[in-house]
């Protein structure tokens, strides 16, 4: 089961081809801050850029009221650069 409410996904992929202005995007969602339960980190990568960028994720009620680019992030664990 993904702990991560699908919103979190959609939202974050949708910001990052917009901002990006690439459809070529995949995105990486982990918790930011156990203290803080709706703020999440997503790790980027996208076609037109030459590493992992990062962004802030704000969930109010279920819903994201927002997403702040944080510039170059680190890679998740695991995953390889996609392109």
């Amino acid at each position: 089961m993904n702990p991560f409410p699908a919103i979190l996904h959609d939202s974050v992929l949708a910001w990052a081809t917009t901002y990006n202005q690439t459809n070529k995007v995949v995105a990486v969602i982990l918790r930011e801050d156990d203290g803080e339960p709706e703020r999440y980190l997503a790790l980027i990568a996208a076609a037109n850029q030459s590493g992992w960028q990062a962004a802030k994720v704000w969930l109010e009620d279920g819903d994201v009221v927002t997403i702040n680019d944080l510039g170059e992030g680190i890679p998740p664990d695991g995953v390889a650069w996609p392109w």
